[in-house]
């Protein structure tokens, strides 16, 4: 039997990184909402059984500004934390998948992944039976910081080793049972709850072990004020 793959997106922030009163997956780029072109990416993909979109309770920037594409996209509420929003369009799947099927969660914010990467990940976890993420090496010098008491400046601590570090990304692929399992964990857990920040983080909290697939094509998180320039300028420079 043939296993399904079904995208899940969290899209229910409120983005206040972002520096704007709409959230930025609602913001438009140069034409297009950022959730909108995320969901046109996915929907390219012909190994795609469905989207499931996250939302919040309240968003009524989607209901006026709907997406239609060519594979099914169903929406849910989400929660008050991507993790609670995640675990919620898992359990909304109880009915449709079986515990081998996949569960795909990608960034809203991620409207750049490739196609290359996209497959690159499925065909990894496939092979391997495992599931894993897409990161990139951390290729930075990375600081320890704390703020001064008397002044209120950051302070550099030390510096830390680089070595074995690499930056997550999404999408984050995993076995829908063991992702459900591992979501439900750290729900339950107050202590855990508030530092997962992604799904990889949930699976290590059941001792799953996720395989790492190198990014290998521009993939960034629209996150900070200033990360609209550089989101225009490499959409015109694929228009080019």
């Amino acid at each position: 039997m043939t296993k399904k793959i079904m995208a899940l997106i969290p899209a229910a922030g409120l983005g206040r990184r972002s520096g704007s009163q709409i959230p930025k997956q609602h913001r438009d780029l140069m034409g297009k909402t950022v959730l909108h072109r995320t969901l046109d990416k996915l929907s390219s993909l012909s190994w795609l059984n469905g989207i499931m979109l996250g939302l919040s309770p309240n968003d009524n920037y989607y209901n006026e500004n709907p997406w239609h594409g060519n594979v099914p996209c169903t929406t849910f509420n989400g929660g008050d934390s991507r993790a609670e929003t995640v675990l919620s369009g898992l359990i909304s799947l109880e009915d449709k998948l079986n515990a081998d099927d996949w569960i795909m969660v990608h960034d809203a914010a991620r409207p750049f992944v490739s196609l290359a990467d996209l497959t690159r990940l499925k065909d990894s976890v496939f092979k391997n039976n495992q599931g894993g993420i897409l990161a990139t090496p951390c290729r930075d010098t990375l600081k320890n910081v704390s703020n001064s008491v008397n002044t209120k400046k950051k302070i550099v601590k030390g510096t830390l080793s680089r070595e074995g570090v690499w930056c997550a990304e999404t999408p984050q692929m995993y076995p829908y049972g063991a992702l459900k399992k591992a979501m439900t964990t750290v729900i339950n857990n107050p202590s855990v709850k508030s530092k997962i920040t992604d799904e990889c983080s949930s699976m290590e909290h059941i001792d799953y072990e996720s395989i790492i697939v190198e990014s290998e094509d521009f993939n960034m998180k629209i996150t900070y004020s200033g990360d609209w320039p550089l989101a225009e300028a490499f959409l015109k420079g694929s228009a080019n």
